[in-house]
């Protein structure tokens, strides 16, 4: 008899975890909202302030369960949600212009059996945006068909942007020069350190042979060089960063003659009249994964650092 009795309570206790499984599904979330899930209310990105160059976010309408019907839903950039986020957490997020935000699509589709939509690519152009503020995006899912609830606290998601120039990507990579002499070697111009003062150990040096050139191999194409900056030695001497030019290809160069590499197919040339200051500035705006800086005269070449600003 008693073990009937244990069978009996192993039965009512299996029912009643089957029940409490059932109320957990039924009680699973309704509706349409933004992925990928972020426990956070504000999910923080960094955007990149680079000229004619837009950052993105990568997202997707979603559902819990698959689709029973094909979904179209409409997503949006709404200001209204951010300035009634400001004022009900008393936060002072700036408003991003409409202008700064284009979708690759406003209007996603969930197809029927499918949980979510492809990915939808935001992107943010900081031409008309401070770097020195902080930005909020609200994403909204505005609407969408068939029998989808619309639920303010699932279909908005809020990122919170703020950024800068991109980084240096030239930092510890491989390096190279036509010459050594003093034992200024290639790799001081990539170590971080933009002292000028050849004491301080972080000064390249050449030997003056005639179109001196350093150059670094960023080690993979990048898809957006922003900006170059070189400084120049400055305990003496700042005429041996004179009349140079600045090199940007995706593929390695095939000489190191100044004409020849000048008519390499793919090849960029900067050119900067005159002796450098302590630290020139080069807009550049391309792809690349070489840069050379490289004379015209037979000076010796020394340079502090090469930062290259970069994706």
């Amino acid at each position: 008899m008693k073990n009937i009795h244990h069978i009996k309570y192993a039965f009512l206790f299996l029912l009643a975890i089957l029940f409490s499984c059932e109320e957990e599904v039924s009680e699973m979330p309704k509706g349409i909202f933004i992925a990928p899930n972020s426990k956070d209310i504000v999910e923080q990105k960094n955007i990149i302030f680079v000229e004619n160059f837009a950052s993105s976010i990568l997202f997707s309408v979603a559902l819990y369960e698959p689709a029973t019907e094909q979904i179209s839903a409409v997503v949006r950039q709404n200001n209204e949600l951010v300035t009634a986020y400001n004022s009900k957490y008393g936060t002072d997020f700036e408003l991003i212009p409409e202008e700064s935000i284009s979708f690759s699509s406003e209007n996603p589709v969930i197809e029927k059996g499918q949980k979510s939509s492809e990915e939808i690519e935001a992107m943010i152009n900081s031409d008309l945006l401070d770097q020195d503020k902080t930005y909020m995006l609200a994403l909204e899912i505005s609407s969408a068909n068939g029998s989808i609830e619309m639920n303010k606290a699932m279909n908005v998601k809020y990122y919170s942007l703020q950024g800068g120039p991109p980084p240096n990507i030239a930092l510890n990579k491989p390096t190279s020069q036509s010459s050594i002499t003093a034992g200024g070697l290639s790799p001081r111009a990539v170590d971080g350190n933009t002292n000028g003062y050849w004491g301080a150990g972080s000064v390249t040096h050449t030997a003056g042979e005639g179109q001196d050139w350093w150059q670094v191999d960023l080690e993979k194409v990048s898809p957006m060089i922003a900006q170059i900056n070189i400084y120049n030695r400055q305990d003496c001497c700042s005429e041996r960063l004179n009349n140079f030019h600045v090199f940007v290809s995706d593929v390695p160069f095939e000489s190191t003659s100044l004409e020849e590499t000048q008519a390499q197919e793919g090849v960029s040339d900067y050119f900067i009249p005159g002796v450098a200051g302590p630290k020139t500035e080069i807009k550049i705006g391309r792809t690349g994964q070489y840069v050379r800086v490289q004379l015209e005269g037979d000076t010796p070449l020394a340079m502090a650092e090469v930062e290259i600003l970069a994706l």
